[in-house]
C-alpha cells in the first residue's frame, strides 16, 4: 500500500512538474509573440518618422530656396537701380549682335500683329457703338484704340522706329556750315543709339484721353476738345462744328448724327444740336 502511495504521488509531482513546464513554454510563446509585435510596430513608426522627416527636409528646402531667391532677386534690383544705364547698355549689345534687317523685320512683324489686334478691337467697339439707342444719352460709348504710329526708318541705320505727338519726325536734310554738320553727326549718333533700343520697344494703342463717355459729355465738348479728338484719330477737321462731329459719329460707328435745334448759341456759346437717327 505504501509503495503504491509513493509512486501515485511521484506520478503526481512529475505531472505537476510538466505542467509548470507547459506554463513555462506557454508564457515564453506569448512574450515572444509581444516581442514580434513590438518590433513591427517599431519598424512602422520608425518608416513613418523617416517619411516625416524626409517630408520636412523638403518643406525646409522650399522655404530655403524662397528666401535665397527673394534675397537674389532684391539685390539684383538694387544693382540695376542703382546703375540706370545698364538697361540700355544692354539693349545695345543685343542689337549689336542682331542684323539690322532682322531687326527691322521683327518690327515690322510685330506692328502687323498689333495692327490686327487693334482693329479687332475697334470692330468690336463698333459694332456695340452701332446698338446705341438715341433716346439714351448716357448710354456708354465704347472708346476706340487710336492708329498706331507711323514708322520712320532712320536715316544712319535703316532701323524701324515710331513717331508719335511726343517725337516729332526727324528735320529734312539741308546744306549746313561744317559746325552744323559736326552737330548734325552728333544728333545722328545719338539718334542711331536710341533707335537701336528703342527698336525693342512698340507702345501698345490706347484710346484718346478726350474720348466722351456718352452723347451727352459729347455734345459737350468744346472746339478746342473736339479739334484734338478729331487729330488724336487722325480724320481731319472741316473747320465745322457739326461736320466734325457727324465725322467722329461715323468713325465710331454710332448711328446718329448731330442737327441744330436753331442758329443761335446757347448759354455755353455752342449751338443747340439734338441726335437724329442717321439714314
Amino acid at each position: 500500500m505504501r509503495l503504491r502511495l509513493s509512486l501515485v504521488g511521484q506520478e503526481i509531482n512529475v505531472i505537476g512538474s510538466e505542467t509548470v513546464r507547459l506554463g513555462v513554454l506557454t508564457n515564453a510563446n506569448d512574450t515572444a509573440e509581444k516581442i514580434q509585435a513590438l518590433r513591427s510596430e517599431l519598424d512602422l513608426r520608425d518608416s513613418d518618422r523617416s517619411s516625416q522627416i524626409e517630408e520636412l527636409k523638403g518643406e525646409l528646402r522650399n522655404v530655403l530656396e524662397q528666401r535665397v531667391r527673394s534675397a537674389l532677386e532684391g539685390v539684383i534690383r538694387q544693382t540695376i537701380a542703382n546703375n540706370s544705364g545698364l538697361r540700355e547698355r544692354v539693349a545695345q549689345q543685343i542689337a549689336s549682335q542682331i542684323p539690322v534687317s532682322l531687326l527691322t523685320q521683327l518690327r515690322k512683324s510685330k506692328l502687323l500683329l498689333q495692327q490686327i489686334q487693334m482693329d479687332l478691337y475697334n470692330s468690336e467697339a463698333r459694332r456695340q457703338n452701332a446698338a446705341i439707342h438715341g433716346h439714351s444719352l448716357t448710354e456708354p460709348i465704347r472708346p476706340l484704340l487710336r492708329p498706331l504710329a507711323m514708322p520712320l526708318t532712320s536715316p544712319t541705320n535703316g532701323m524701324v522706329v515710331p513717331v508719335t505727338p511726343a517725337q516729332p519726325a526727324p528735320p529734312p536734310v539741308t546744306p549746313a556750315t561744317p559746325h552744323q554738320r559736326v552737330s548734325s553727326i552728333s544728333s545722328a549718333s545719338s539718334f542711331e543709339s536710341n533707335s537701336s533700343t528703342m527698336s525693342w520697344e512698340i507702345e501698345a494703342p490706347t484710346p484718346s484721353d478726350r474720348f466722351p463717355r456718352d452723347l451727352r459729355e459729347f455734345a459737350s465738348l468744346d472746339d478746342e476738345t473736339l479739334h484734338s479728338l478729331l487729330f488724336d484719330y487722325r480724320l481731319e477737321s472741316q473747320e465745322d462744328r457739326l461736320k466734325d462731329m457727324n465725322a467722329f459719329l461715323t468713325h465710331i460707328n454710332v448711328p446718329f448724327q448731330v442737327t441744330p435745334v436753331s442758329a443761335h448759341p446757347g448759354k455755353s456759346g455752342k449751338p443747340q444740336v439734338v441726335f437724329t437717327a442717321a439714314h
